[in-house]
């Protein structure tokens, strides 16, 4: 069951089991209306404040797994940056050892090796200005990765 719906759920069970019990027990101790009408104002204040904290331990705890759900994202995220930055990396090194390579055949036609050679150039300082670029924020790349995508766990933001 999705949060909103069921913190709302245990509020409305424990406030219908207070009030139902708790009138009871008004009903029992209370010696006169003047002293019931007092207990009714403690029992509602009493309440207010439990079911408050209540909502608040409830609110946090799903807090607390979005922000974990958020920090997981992001750090599978960098991974993937980081072992597609690392596979380049290894192609890069070994395009640049064909091209050692094929630059010790005299028949290689050199257009083609110098091809070679101004792509692996342009890739190489492609991948090098990435590295550089400030880390994005989680949101903003589940946003352009997954534009009119919706996550199930977003929908618990939008409520």
């Amino acid at each position: 069951m999705s949060t909103y719906k069921k913190i709302p759920l245990i509020y409305f069970i424990v406030g219908s089991c207070w009030v139902a019990l708790s009138d009871r027990v008004v009903h029992f101790i209370a010696p006169t209306l003047s002293h019931a009408t007092q207990f009714q104002t403690l029992k509602g204040c009493f309440f207010i404040t439990t079911t408050t904290a209540l909502i608040w331990v409830l609110v946090r705890r799903h807090s607390r797994k979005l922000e974990a759900a958020t920090r997981e994202r992001e750090q599978l995220y960098y991974k993937t940056v980081e072992s597609a930055h690392h596979i380049l990396l290894n192609y890069l090194n070994k395009m640049q050892f064909v091209t050692l390579e094929a630059e010790r055949f005299e028949d290689f036609d050199r257009n083609i090796l110098q091809v070679s050679v101004d792509a692996t150039d342009d890739a190489a300082e492609a991948l090098h200005r990435l590295s550089h670029l400030p880390k994005p924020s989680t949101m903003r790349v589940h946003k352009v990765a997954y534009k009119g995508v919706v996550h199930p766990s977003d929908r618990d933001l939008e409520m």
